[in-house]
């Protein structure tokens, strides 16, 4: 258990200096910074104001992340919703914010808050909750681990310590930011003196921040960005003891659906050359194809070279890859290379058929795409990270594995190879 909880506070802490950290960073600061009211009370609460807007994020993703998906599924909901609910929250008090009138309307309901405090504090919640729905970390071995187990096995003891310390590491750093935010403000004389066009700027950051998730804006700075800690994550997390911490949580998978266990991980470390990183294993449970008018095996893609690619189309690094993936598909289809997506949500909104279809078009994605809703291809595959690729000769073979971005190169080189060489 004190490996699972220092594997996920190291991980959260890294979460939260990532990239990633962008669609909510400006809410947390906003939130922090806005007025409560004025007099000794006001102040000790305006003080405690970025903790509860933090406290109430981390709480609402890790709630959501272990539960939500199973949550919307048992109530009948779409899922997605939670999502949807959050980005529309974040409009709708920052229209508060900047519509005085209708900010008073929308404080109603924490009147009854109003006999101990400021009413305004009582917004703190409901905004961290907020951002809490719309929070989307990047992906990696620790939050893949969470997002699987949770959806396949439900929550275990040692499930429960790696979300918790996972999502006190992010609540760390951003922390720091929003109390560091909100002691800038303070200082300010000029802001001081204007409370109402601070309350309205912070509606403004809200609300824009809501639109911008909304269109996915924010997605296409988060793709300008390198994941300039993706090295110290993987450090973190890939070591063999932290591998052993997280395979441990996955005992008691069925191997009659899986098949005996095999760790690709040797065969990954050095992508610059073709191994035998052993046969290719299944697509299971795969109920929906999409750009396929039918189901796909790998018997079906004996004689040709397979890229299997592990994605799905919230993961910023899957974003960046899915490019090189395309142009192969278009460069080299004649010759023989058959490019297939495996679509394993981390998130519930990604679990909507519509939303993947939607993120095809956008993408201009066109090569066959399996949706892995319930994680058995990943499990088949022992996967660990999003995004991951396989590459599979004419032979059934996987000759090479790639975790995360980059090494296109010698992917492009390998494919090449393979594509040059007879089935035996």
């Amino acid at each position: 258990m004190l490996a699972l909880a220092l594997i996920g506070l190291l991980s959260g802490v890294l979460t939260a200096l990532s990239p990633c950290v962008l669609p909510v960073l400006p809410g947390v600061l906003a939130a922090s910074a806005l007025p409560v009211g004025e007099g000794p009370q006001a102040v000790r609460l305006r003080r405690m104001r970025p903790v509860v807007v933090v406290a109430s994020l981390v709480v609402t993703f890790a709630v959501t992340t272990l539960i939500g998906a199973t949550l919307l599924a048992a109530l009948g909901l779409p899922q997605g919703l939670l999502r949807v609910l959050g980005v529309a929250v974040l409009a709708v008090v920052g229209l508060g914010l900047l519509v005085p009138p209708l900010g008073r309307v929308l404080e109603r309901p924490f009147a009854a808050l109003g006999r101990r405090a400021p009413r305004r504090n009582g917004s703190a919640v409901v905004l961290g909750a907020s951002l809490g729905l719309v929070f989307v970390p990047c992906a990696g071995p620790v939050l893949a681990a969470v997002v699987v187990l949770s959806a396949t096995q439900g929550v275990s003891a040692g499930l429960l310590v790696l979300t918790t310390a996972f999502a006190i590491g992010i609540a760390v750093p951003l922390l720091v930011l929003a109390v560091a935010g909100q002691r800038v403000s303070d200082r300010s004389m000029a802001l001081r003196r204007r409370l109402p066009l601070v309350r309205r700027v912070a509606g403004g950051v809200l609300l824009a921040s809501a639109v911008a998730i909304a269109l996915g804006a924010v997605e296409t700075v988060q793709r300008a960005i390198p994941d300039y800690v993706a090295a110290a994550e993987r450090a973190v997390a890939d070591g063999d003891g932290a591998r052993a911490a997280l395979a441990d949580l996955a005992e008691g998978e069925d191997a009659s659906v899986l098949g005996p266990r095999t760790d690709f991980n040797e065969c990954e470390a050095d992508p610059s050359a073709l191994g035998n990183c052993g046969p290719a294993r299944r697509f299971v449970g795969i109920d929906t194809w999409l750009n396929s008018t039918s189901p796909l095996s790998m018997d079906d893609l004996r004689g040709d070279v397979v890229l299997v690619d592990f994605w799905t189309f919230g993961c910023i690094n899957c974003q960046r890859t899915q490019p090189y993936l395309s142009e192969w598909d278009a460069k080299y289809r004649a010759q023989g290379l058959r490019v297939v997506g495996v679509h394993s949500p981390e998130f519930d909104y990604e679990r909507d058929v519509g939303n993947v279809k939607g993120a095809l078009r956008d993408m201009g994605i066109t090569y066959p795409v399996a949706l892995d809703n319930d994680f058995r291809t990943w499990r088949e595959w022992s996967q660990r990270y999003w995004p991951a690729r396989y590459l599979i000769d004419r032979d059934g073979v996987v000759r090479l594995v790639h975790y995360g971005e980059g090494a296109y190169d010698e992917t492009e080189r390998a494919i090449q190879q393979l594509l040059a060489q007879p089935p035996t």
